[in-house]
């Protein structure tokens, strides 16, 4: 981020107890005010115009006198923020005019530095715009953050005199995108799950494209080939047996088989399955389960007696 624009709005501060008896009394400024401190006391501001102490006050009420710059100051922020597309960033660019509008609360914070006080504030509330708004619709985000930030700054002590808020593609964020995806390879990238370097290594190396598209199909259908051999290894070996699986669990695969089934023995035949003569595969262990559901359903208490009494 670039080094901001900043002020220490704390002009200075005095201590009334060193006051002579002869000093006139304490009168701001035009662009200052004066924010006395006591012990026990809340903090008392006196802008010009104003009845400042007397000076009586000053010798046993107040202890302090803090000097606080009121006038405009011109401060420009910038901020790198995610958008609703995670491969893509926004550059944030926010100028405005703003002066201090509690001085007893930039005293009572000590704020200094009126931009570092303002960055974490800022941010906090245009990280969230950023993540709602699409890369494309800048000026929605533009608006949304700008109103955000007029929020934000009076909440602290300020008032805004002019926001100009700037949403641009953050370039310099693709750019170590890219970076980072050109010393790596797909299968690295697809294992760690890493798609926004995935979708950048692939703008680089767009001749590898169907080779990727090759790798996550094979891949899906291995996954199921072998989610559909560790169903039927159950339900050879009885781990679940029939009358255990409730009819919508069993509706529930009866849907899943077929595509299963489909996508797996275009390729590859699951261990253990025959030709019948017609060239078709024979009905699994699985599909025979789930196709018994229609007489379990209705028979389903009748079975489970049966168990329970076998083993009494």
């Amino acid at each position: 981020m670039v080094e901001p624009e900043t002020y220490n709005p704390i002009l200075g501060e005095e201590d009334l107890s060193k006051r002579g008896w002869l000093k006139p009394a304490l009168m701001p400024k035009p662009g200052e005010a004066f924010v006395f401190s006591g012990p026990n006391r809340p903090l008392l501001t006196c802008k010009q115009g104003e009845r400042t102490i007397t000076w009586g006050e000053s010798r046993w009420t107040y202890k302090l006198a803090y000097r606080v710059d009121v006038t405009e100051h011109p401060l420009r922020l910038s901020f790198s923020v995610p958008s609703k597309n995670e491969l893509m960033k926004f550059h944030v660019e926010i100028a405005f005019r703003c002066l201090v509008d509690q001085p007893q609360l930039i005293v009572e914070r000590n704020i200094t530095d009126v931009a570092q006080w303002l960055i974490s504030p800022i941010e906090d509330v245009i990280r969230p715009v950023g993540r709602d708004c699409e890369i494309k619709d800048t000026g929605d985000a533009e608006r949304k953050m700008k109103e955000a930030v007029i929020e934000a700054v009076s909440e602290n002590g300020f008032k805004v005199i002019r926001v100009t808020c700037k949403a641009s593609p953050d370039e310099e964020a693709i750019a170590q995108l890219k970076a980072e995806a050109a010393q790596t390879n797909y299968v690295n990238l697809i294992e760690t799950g890493d798609i926004a370097l995935l979708a950048h290594y692939l703008v680089g190396h767009r001749e590898e494209a169907k080779q990727v598209l090759d790798y996550l199909t094979e891949r899906e259908r291995l996954d199921r080939a072998h989610g559909v051999t560790i169903l039927e290894t159950l339900l050879r070996s009885n781990a679940i047996e029939g009358w255990q699986l409730e009819s919508e669990v069993k509706r529930l695969l009866q849907g899943l088989l077929p595509g299963l089934k489909s996508s797996v023995e275009k390729s590859v035949a699951l261990p253990g399955m025959r030709k019948t003569s017609n060239g078709e595969p024979p009905e699994t262990a699985l599909s025979i389960a789930i196709d018994t559901s229609n007489s379990d359903e209705n028979n389903l208490e009748a079975i489970q007696d049966k168990k329970r009494n076998r083993g009494a």
